[in-house]
């Protein structure tokens, strides 16, 4: 039996690919909506039996017909000689039909400059996109759309500063990933961009706003991000001996290097999500769309060696907006935000180079410890590559995944949607043993507080 459909997972959702079993041609993704896979395929059996859902009088079209809508169109597009005698012969076909009426494109000076429209799909309250997408509940963050408009204004604006959307052709989009290739960005740089403005082209196309597909064929980079880089246990316990000007920062750090969280799920941390023995990780911190889930959706539980969370207590007990269970641990000046993640960011920085060149560095000196971090690659989220490699060496990497919210990998989709209880307590005692310099860590802080009593 011929093959009807391809079926794939994209950020939670299904999607499928309708293959015509005489021709071969295949349709571009269509998302179910389903989160299930077996309500998909219910999805999928509507559309082939019944047709694909469509805005045109009756609501859904016959598969055959899109089928062959779509090996007309790909034959156009394939056709290296077109000239305008042969588009004259295809609008006298239309004619013959009585459509050549049905689609006129606009005049230049009628269509929307393209920088003008992807600004508009990028407005948060005005998009029709983002109101689709927040309607079938699809993951959109305000971070995301804040990022993509950044980009827009950054690298399209000035590549595209006149061009009108009816007017843009694959041959633009190509060469302007070699413009941006030539201005020696990273891979995944140049595809964040693209992404910014392939979306937003590929929607006009589906509401039929453009003629075209624009963005069909257009490749994304390929290349591997430079590694993160890792302290070792040794610098990791000397980094934590020095003195912090902010020991919310210094703990924000400790936290992490300790539990692999994210800088947005440690900086989410309330009163109420500390236990005995664990942190819930119920919710992530964003700027722009404040407490919200973490990544991918999901919640967990993380081990907490005691006298960290002994730390974490006790600076509760410094903050300024005490209320109750909601009281943001890493607390700001504003009660109902936790303090900003690039001041923790910052205090790394700067305990980095305390620890390459001492406490009162000259501006050269400075300049060579950033650089020597820099090279090595060491950010915040080092410290999510610390935890999981030291743990992945010492037990089950699937255990570790469930603590550190991986998903990534085929041979983890498996996972049981709950982490087992003994996993949890393996994972609590190895993570005592692996990070021993935590416990010290946390206590110095706290025994300085106390002599200077």
């Amino acid at each position: 039996m011929e093959r009807r459909f391809y079926i794939y997972k994209r950020a939670r959702v299904y999607y499928a690919k309708l293959i015509d079993p005489k021709t071969g041609v295949m349709l571009n993704a269509r998302s179910t909506g389903k989160t299930n896979k077996d309500e998909a395929l219910v999805v999928i059996a509507g559309w082939l039996n019944s047709g694909l859902p469509c805005d045109r009088e009756g609501g859904r079209r016959d598969v055959a017909a899109v089928f062959a809508l779509e090996a007309i169109l790909e034959a156009i597009r394939a056709s290296p000689g077109l000239d305008e005698e042969d588009a004259r012969a295809i609008i006298g076909a239309l004619h013959e039909r009585g459509l050549s009426e049905a689609y006129a494109i606009k005049p230049a000076t009628e269509s929307e400059l393209l920088i003008d429209f992807l600004r508009r799909f990028w407005n948060w309250d005005h998009s029709p996109y983002i109101r689709e997408k927040l309607a079938l509940k699809h993951s959109m963050t305000k971070r995301r759309v804040y990022d993509c408009i950044i980009r827009v204004n950054a690298y399209w604006a000035p590549a595209f500063p006149s061009l009108r959307l009816d007017e843009v052709k694959r041959k633009d989009l190509k060469e302007f990933v070699l413009s941006l290739s030539e201005r020696g960005l990273a891979s995944g740089t140049i595809n964040s961009i693209l992404v910014a403005g392939t979306v937003a082209l590929r929607w006009a196309f589906q509401n039929e706003l453009i003629p075209a597909d624009v963005t069909s064929g257009l490749l994304k980079l390929s290349g591997k991000p430079k590694k993160r880089g890792i302290l070792d246990l040794k610098e990791a316990g000397a980094l934590f001996e020095l003195r912090w000007p902010d020991e919310r920062v210094r703990l924000a750090n400790l936290v992490a290097s300790t539990t692999g969280l994210r800088i947005g799920e440690i900086l989410a941390l309330r009163r109420s999500d500390i236990g005995s023995d664990r942190l819930m990780i119920r919710h992530s911190w964003s700027n722009y769309d404040g407490l919200k889930c973490p990544k991918n959706g999901e919640e967990r539980i993380v081990p907490l060696i005691p006298e960290i969370r002994d730390a974490l207590l006790s600076l509760l007990d410094k903050n300024p907006h005490r209320r109750g269970a909601d009281d943001f641990v890493f607390y700001s000046t504003t009660p109902k935000r936790p303090m900003d993640g690039g001041g923790v960011l910052d205090g790394l920085k700067e305990a980095l180079v305390q620890l390459r060149v001492g406490e009162k560095p000259s501006d050269e000196q400075r300049k060579e410890a950033k650089e020597y971090w820099k090279e090595r690659n060491i950010v915040f989220h080092s410290w999510r590559h610390f935890y999981a490699t030291n743990m992945a060496n010492r037990i089950d990497s699937r255990k570790v995944m469930a603590t550190t919210g991986h998903k990534t990998g085929a041979v983890f989709e498996a996972y049981a949607d709950h982490q087992a209880e003994e996993d949890f307590l393996e994972v609590a005692g190895m993570t005592s043993k692996v990070f021993d310099f935590a416990t010290e860590a946390a206590r110095i802080r706290d025994n300085a507080e106390r002599r200077a009593m």
